[in-house]
Formats: C-alpha cells, sequence, structure tokens
C-alpha cells in the first residue's frame, strides 16, 4: 500500500493535495480505485511527476530581503 508522504488542505477546485509513495503501478493503481470508491469521496485527479524542475528547498528563501516598509500597489496608468 502507498504511504502519504505530505497531504495539503487547498483552494479552488481540490480540496486536498497528497503525495503518496508506491512500489509499483500496481499499487498505486489499486490504492487510487479504492479512493475513488470511497463513500466520501466525490472524484480524484492523479497526477505523475516525470522530473524535478525545482528541488524542495529547506533554506530560509526570505531571510535575505529587505524587511522595509510594505511597498504600495503600482499605480496604473489610464
Amino acid at each position: 500500500m502507498p504511504a502519504v508522504l505530505e497531504a495539503y488542505a487547498t483552494t479552488g477546485s481540490s480540496d486536498v493535495l497528497c503525495r503518496l509513495a508506491a512500489a509499483s503501478h500496481e499499487d498505486l493503481q489499486q490504492t487510487l480505485l479504492d479512493l475513488n470508491r470511497a463513500p466520501t469521496v466525490a472524484r480524484t485527479t492523479s497526477v505523475v511527476v516525470l522530473s524535478v524542475v525545482v528541488a524542495p528547498r529547506t533554506l530560509p528563501l526570505l531571510a535575505d530581503r529587505h524587511r522595509g516598509a510594505p511597498r504600495r500597489a503600482p499605480a496604473y496608468r489610464t
């Protein structure tokens, strides 16, 4: 049975995003079929990651940014 590595509540058309690890395609397929049969699940969407574009980062990415007063929204020209 696949392991849930991460799960997030989301906005938009989805309620939950889960990242799974499965031992085989068959194992993943059976888990998705079982999930679709659950009475509390209306629908699912599956996505398979083909490659990593940006690896997970653990550094505080915003720590070096200037923390002055918040900038105002840009003035739009009409």
